[in-house]
């Protein structure tokens, strides 16, 4: 083996650079010993020329680094060790290599914590780094981070030493790739050494890079790329990583801020605001006022909106700095600051226009937001002083800017949660003596600042009393309820909301007993009531209230009903999750009554009733329900559900604020001879049933299949039969894989065929392809071995015209994502990248069948295809995009508008995206997007063909130019379209075509 290995080693210093994988394989399977590999390398490693030990050194420092899962013995590690720092000693030319062999044993090897400070003194001592190369110097770096962490408290038993060392080391370092990782070590040096002895130098190494001014560049691979923000948050973590750099760092900081470069000065306000996370009052307190005038130019002169939101937040986290270590005293930095802050905004608030009231109010909402004694004196000093200037003789604008002022003053109140003392210090009465001035405002704008800081008051705790609160939810119903203005009605239910979340007890007592019902705008008050039921208590109130409604409207105005059962929708959202209390309520007492509707409704003689859209609001409210419910209740509402709607046993619905009994009439959902308001139910049915866990047992499940499949395959009402489509599917997706669910699928397969061969009814065949579809999706979903065969017999129905066009369409359907019933949130099988395999096994299939289909049946392979890449994750998509591409463009110029509208949507992100591929076709898709840019029946298809050729335009100038004359002969036509949305995409496409082609030039 020592022959073979020599000529391992000859033939690798001659250029074969494979013989290093038969070395490292070799040491794996024990074949080769390290020790035999170093002494066959004895020869070129003492060699006297240079250049054959820098070989020796290449191939002893590569098999190393190819050995990260080979441990080695403690002995080979510290001879290697010593080997290679006395190696640093060395020819200039092999310290290449050996960096690399000493960052192999860092990375891969446990060496002693005498050899980590042993590498860590001899880089100091022999490496000059701002003599090496950049790859070279990006070694050292990772040697150093990597003693730093794994030898953390040898390294620091070097304290001064490794401080100064490193010191040389960064020093004067320019590669972005290198500064990276030294600024990132740097940190942690910071961080865990002593730098007293070094602060200034160590500050200088760190802060001459302040601020970066660096763009990559963009030949490096992306392995290498270095981007201008990592390097800016890094140095800034370095630069604010101790407190002890705040004399050396703020200085600097205020000189930045004194800068013409706008970057410098906005890295400068970061970084402040990073400094006041650690910084203390001390640290401050010699630089707050100069501080303080440099943000306030930024705060109240500046043009750039980001820069004065930054230097609000300066002053917001520099209050909180001096705030969390300063006393109360007349004189102590924070009361200083904050009296100046103060005295300077009131200067402001006596311009009689206040011009810069805007700015004004963000700099005292910055220093109210800072702490909560911040917040007290701004708000004991500011707020009479607006009351005093709020006149409503004054003009509108000043009105307004008055109160937008208070809207920022009562926000810092309300976000800062003021403890019960801090509230009472202020004057929260004069307050509402101006907000009642103003709510009687002509100015709608004016109103609605009322309301706003209404909603924010109520929520500062212990600021009203109980009865203050009574009169505002009061005078916010009056406006919800009257008020003309959109938005002020907007305002005012967001304010009881607001009360609604802060106290409740106001709701209940006051605020709902005056809720006329009555004569009142239903759809209003169901918006009302549904934004201010936030408790369990005020839920009791509430529902039965809307229950009533709703049976009112049933009986006077039925398009009522569906924002009645919206808002019942959204109060079941927001308090189930709030408790299983409130899950049981709804369940116990809503479903019940709603149900109870439901059933009436399909019993009672009327040319109208509850429509399918608010049925399905209706099932979105059982699913709710059920899916938190807890398994006990889960099981007796399933039963309840299975009586009701196979048995039809109306007697177990248990209304609790209706009191009226159901009429005996037959209750039969499942008969698909019954009316259609009876078989729309089925949707309620299908959503709870639907979202049962794979581990519970159906009852009765041989009944629900059959009659989900007598409903599916015969029943005249499209959407009956689809809904129960989906639940067939959701529960053979969800069955234990064994006999039962294989008896199961060919219980629907003999079904499907039957109805398909046997009826002459197109809408049943319809239906049966549509139990064929949702079956397949089910069994792809789980990943089932018969999915292949489901598919399969769905290109079949390709072949058969009445029925071709559903089948096609069909695989939106199974690729596309089914949140109803079949989804991860209603328990389904979702097998992980499942969409991808059925993309590999469905495209192979459609373009193997697309190639020997008759012609007048291939648009539909087209269709299929068209729907399946639109739903297929990108990636899967460009990986067979060569393949699929003719299809794609050929789909474009087909007659059927849906196959172009979808073929249109996958190919407009492709023209970004792979360029290179779409450029090979470009001659055929050029004149069929221009020719679709004139579609006469389809303003969607103009849309999405001008959004193609825009696109288009971007591709290499010599692809383009030849369509130049033509591209602007269409847009001429088209910027005349009838409908604005086509005329305003045709400008913008004909713009940038010509820009495109004017620049080229």
């Amino acid at each position: 083996m020592d022959q073979s290995l020599q000529q391992f080693i000859d033939e690798f210093i001659l250029g074969d650079a494979e013989r290093l994988t038969d070395i490292t394989q070799g040491i794996y399977a024990n074949d080769i010993k390290l020790s035999t590999l170093v002494e066959l390398l004895g020869p070129y490693l003492t060699a006297i020329e240079h250049e054959k030990r820098s070989q020796g050194m290449k191939l002893l420092s590569e098999v190393l680094q190819m050995l990260s899962m080979y441990k080695m013995q403690d002995t080979e590690v510290q001879l290697l060790v010593a080997f290679y720092c006395n190696r640093l000693q060395d020819h200039f030319s092999i310290l290449p290599e050996t960096l690399h062999g000493i960052l192999a044993l860092v990375e891969h090897q446990v060496i002693s914590q005498e050899d980590a400070v042993t590498i860590a003194q001899g880089i100091f001592k022999e490496v000059q780094n701002q003599a090496l190369l950049q790859g070279d110097r990006n070694k050292v770096y990772a040697i150093l981070a990597g003693l730093l962490d794994k030898y953390h408290q040898a390294i620091k038993s070097m304290d001064a030493d490794f401080v100064f060392g490193y010191i040389q080391i960064m020093d004067g370092e320019k590669d972005p790739r290198n500064l990276l990782l030294a600024l990132k070590i740097a940190k942690v040096i910071v961080q865990n050494f002593n730098i007293d002895l070094f602060l200034d130098d160590f500050f200088e190494i760190i802060s001459c890079y302040f601020p970066i001014d660096f763009t990559p560049p963009p030949n490096l691979p992306n392995t290498e790329k270095v981007t201008k923000t990592e390097l800016v948050i890094t140095l800034r973590d370095s630069l604010t990583s101790t407190r002890k750099f705040a004399g050396l760092l703020l200085p600097m900081l205020l000189d930045k801020l004194s800068s013409d470069v706008q970057s410098a000065k906005l890295d400068s306000l970061r970084t402040l605001i990073s400094c006041a996370k650690i910084y203390s009052s001390s640290d401050f307190q010699e630089y707050l006022e100069p501080i303080w005038i440099a943000i306030r130019q930024e705060i109240f002169m500046s043009m750039d909106n980001e820069a004065e939101v930054l230097s609000t937040e300066v002053l917001t986290s520099i209050i909180a700095a001096i705030s969390s270590d300063t006393l109360q005293q007349d004189h102590d930095a924070l009361t200083d600051l904050i009296k100046t802050i103060i005295t300077e905004s009131q200067q402001f608030l006596q311009d009689p226009e206040l011009k810069l009231a805007n700015h004004c109010g963000n700099a005292l909402k910055a220093a109210a937001s800072g702490s909560d004694r911040a917040c007290c004196m701004v708000l004991t000093a500011i707020l009479p002083r607006l009351v005093d200037l709020y006149d409503p003789d004054k003009t509108i604008v000043f009105r307004r800017k008055v109160h937008d002022i208070v809207i920022k003053l009562l926000s810092s109140a309300a976000n800062r949660q003021l403890p019960e003392q801090s509230v009472a210090e202020i004057d929260w009465y004069q307050v509402l003596k101006l907000l009642r001035a103003s709510a009687d405002d002509a100015d709608d704008d004016i109103r609605l600042r009322v309301t706003t800081s209404f909603s924010i008051l109520v929520q500062v705790k212990h600021a009203l009393a109980e009865d203050e609160i009574e009169k505002i939810g009061l005078c916010m119903l009056k406006y919800a309820v009257e008020e003309a203005c959109d938005s002020v009605r907007r305002g005012s239910i967001s304010t009881l909301t607001a009360i609604a979340s802060t106290t409740p007890d106001v709701i209940i007592t006051t605020i709902i007993p005056h809720i006329r019902v009555n004569g009142a705008d239903f759809r209003l008050l169901d918006k009302i009531l549904a934004t201010i039921t936030l408790h369990l208590d005020v839920m009791k109130k509430t529902v039965p209230m809307l229950i009533q409604m709703a049976l009112d409207s049933m009986q006077e105005n039925e398009s009522n009903l569906h924002s009645t059962f919206e808002a019942l929708y959204q109060i079941a959202e927001f308090n189930i999750k709030n408790g299983s209390e409130n899950c049981l309520y709804l369940y116990r007492y809503l479903f019940g009554d709603i149900l109870w509707i439901c059933v009436y409704d399909s019993q009672r003689e009327s040319n109208s009733g509850l429509e399918f859209n608010t049925i399905k609001i209706i099932a979105n409210i059982g699913q709710l329900i059920y899916l938190n419910l807890d398994e006990r209740f889960q099981k007796e509402f399933i039963n309840d559900l299975l009586g009701l709607f196979l048995d039809g046993q109306v007697s177990i619905i248990k209304a609790m604020t209706i009191n009226n009994e159901l009429s005996s009439k037959r209750f039969c959902p499942f008969n698909i001879t019954s009316s259609e308001r009876q078989l729309q139910l089925i949707e309620i049915f299908c959503k709870i049933l639907g979202a049962i866990k794979c581990e519970v047992q159906i009852p009765r499940i041989n009944d629900v299949i059959a009659n989900l499949l007598d409903v599916s395959c015969n029943s005249a009402y499209q959407l009956s039969a689809v809904t129960a489509a989906q639940l067939l599917a959701a529960i053979i997706n969800k069955m234990t894989d064994d006999d039962q669910l294989d008896n199961h699928i060919k219980i629907i397969t003999n079904e499907v065929s039957s109805v398909m061969s046997t009826q002459n009814d197109k809408l049943k065949i319809i239906n049966a392809v549509n139990v064929w579809i949702w079956l397949t999706k089910a069994l792809i979903m789980r990943c089932h071995s018969y999915s292949n065969e489901a598919l399969v017999q769905i290109l079949e129905m390709f072949k058969l015209a009445d029925v071709a066009h559903v089948a096609s369409a069909g695989f939106k359907v199974i690729i596309g994502d089914e949140e109803r019933i079949l989804s991860e949130r209603t328990n389904a099988i979702v097998k992980f990248m499942y969409k991808n395999r059925f993309f590999v096994t469905a495209s192979e299939k459609l373009v193997e069948n697309y190639r020997v289909a008759a012609t007048d049946i291939k648009h539909h392979y087209l269709t299929a295809l068209s729907h399946l890449l639109n739903g297929v994750p990108k990636q899967m998509l460009l990986n067979h995009l060569l393949m699929l591409m003719p299809l794609l463009v050929e789909s474009v110029s087909c007659d059927e508008e849906s196959l172009r509208i979808s073929s249109l949507q996958t190919l407009r992100p492709l023209i970004m995206e792979v360029p290179d591929i779409i450029s090979n076709y470009i001659t055929s898709l050029f004149p069929e997007f221009l020719k679709l840019c004139n579609y006469p029946s389809s303003m969607t298809v103009r849309i999405a063909a001008l959004q193609c050729v825009n696109d288009l335009a971007s591709l290499p100038i010599h692809l383009v130019v030849p369509f130049k004359s033509k591209v602007i002969a269409e847009l001429g036509v088209t910027v005349n379209d009838r409908k604005r949305l086509v005329r305003r995409e045709a400008v913008k496409c004909d713009v940038l075509t010509r820009q495109e082609n004017i620049s080229r030039d």
